[in-house]
């Protein structure tokens, strides 16, 4: 006698949280995959920036509807601020999602001399780029994930000098200030 192992499909979803509704979860994946009938236990996925879910267990069925859904709940941050070199102070933001757009506005004040340029994640690092904080993307995730938070450094320049030449109504130099 010969015995054949009876095998059906069955789907695996994976769904990702909203970043506008916490309620609402979006597909990003929808695996068929083929098991003996009888309990599995399919894997979960790692996506940046999300929470994976716990294992569950599913019944793999002969008609092949099985199916399991597993919820990625999206991370929260705190985002810090050093004047590096400025004076004055700025709360974190906290429980930024990943993904969320930041608009952040400078409240420190200036070193002598020098302007504010934009923020880096590194004291002595560039500007990020266009001056704009990117969205908590894999690059800010992958930087935050040591402490679940980043911290941004302000960025300072140079004043670039001015000369003022004062001039009598006449036209004729009085004097110049640099």
């Amino acid at each position: 006698a010969k015995w054949t192992l009876k095998t059906a499909t069955y789907h695996v979803i994976h769904k990702q949280q909203s970043l506008d509704n916490s309620e609402l979860y979006a597909t990003v994946d929808d695996e068929e995959l083929t098991a003996p009938l009888g309990k599995v236990t399919p894997a979960v996925k790692t996506y940046v920036g999300f929470s994976s879910p716990e294992t569950k267990e599913l019944t793999v069925l002969e008609d092949g509807t099985a199916s399991i859904e597993y919820l990625y709940t999206r991370k929260t941050y705190t985002v810090a601020f050093e004047a590096n070199g400025g004076t004055g102070s700025m709360e974190s933001l906290t429980d930024v999602k990943f993904g969320a757009a930041l608009t952040i506005t400078n409240s420190f004040d200036s070193p002598e001399g020098k302007k504010f340029s934009g923020w880096s994640l590194a004291a002595n690092g560039s500007v990020l780029a266009d001056n704009v904080v990117p969205s908590l993307s894999a690059t800010l995730a992958n930087e935050a994930n040591e402490n679940n938070g980043i911290t941004l450094y302000a960025v300072w320049s140079n004043i670039d000098s001015l000369t003022v030449i004062w001039k009598n109504d006449d036209g004729t130099t009085l004097k110049t200030d640099t």
